[in-house]
């Protein structure tokens, strides 16, 4: 099984809270069926980055 990550660039480093966050919500979203430590984690990811711009 091939594993295709989607590569995120990040301005510093992700507190390790913040990391544990992010599996939560993909866990939440995708369930542990999907695969989802991969796709979910960019998802949420790039989810939070939107949010954080928004607010900014």
């Amino acid at each position: 099984m091939e594993n295709k990550l989607k590569k995120v660039q990040v301005d510093g480093f992700v507190p390790i809270e913040l990391a544990k966050e992010f599996e939560n919500l993909a866990f939440n979203k995708y369930g542990p069926k999907h695969g989802y430590r991969g796709k979910a984690l960019t998802d949420a990811l790039n989810d939070w980055i939107e949010k954080t711009k928004s607010e900014n």
